[in-house]
């Protein structure tokens, strides 16, 4: 039986806010359509850190719903091509499968992320933590399973009708695909990736 590795969430929280001890300055990579997108270098890592801040007009229980939907990301996400939630452990705790397409010749990818929600309900904020589970399925044919994925989505309502979305990832895709390469498309990772879930958000009643 594969051994299941599952990052405690409190102990997640905490890598990621503490990671500027290990960490350059957030440097500001790309500006489109209201999104800014930042990355740094991180010690001991091949891939940079992603950062991506934008304001949405919607609202924060309508992106909250978003993430906990694991069986439509695939609408969203860019590249994603499955996703399916595999294990529920409560209404905001959850495991998503997610399969990424990626064009020829490089493999595609999968990963399993434990995914868990927090609230501040004197801010209203809400704050969507992620970490790979290393060990929760069998490897699948054909696509290469991702060697790691962590990281959060912060949703802080403005005042306005508005809320001010903070996305912050680390990963490796693993296999051969040079770093430089994957850093390169960094840019385009963030600006998809808000643009996919500020369409869906809206076209689904945000």
């Amino acid at each position: 039986m594969n051994r299941v590795v599952v990052f405690p969430f409190a102990c997640l929280a905490l890598i990621i806010t503490a990671s500027g001890a290990a960490a350059e300055d957030w440097k500001l990579l790309k500006e489109k359509d209201g999104v800014a997108v930042y990355t740094r270098a991180v010690a001991g890592e091949r891939i940079e850190e992603l950062r991506a801040v934008m304001k949405m007009r919607t609202t924060v229980d309508r992106l909250v719903a978003v993430h906990l939907d694991g069986d439509n990301q695939a609408k969203w996400f860019p590249k994603c091509v499955e996703s399916r939630v595999i294990r529920r452990m409560s209404p905001t705790n959850l495991w998503i499968y997610r399969a990424i397409a990626n064009p020829w010749p490089i493999d595609d990818r999968d990963y399993v992320i434990d995914v868990n929600l927090t609230r501040d309900t004197k801010t209203g904020d809400a704050f969507v933590s992620f970490a790979d589970v290393k060990g929760a399925l069998a490897e699948t044919r054909g696509r290469v399973r991702m060697k790691k994925m962590a990281g959060y989505w912060k949703f802080s309502p403005t005042g306005d009708g508005q809320v001010l979305v903070t996305f912050v990832m680390r990963f490796d895709p693993g296999g051969s695909t040079p770093a430089s390469f994957i850093n390169m498309a960094l840019s385009r990772i963030g600006t998809d990736t808000f643009d996919g879930l500020y369409r869906y958000a809206l076209a689904s009643g945000g």
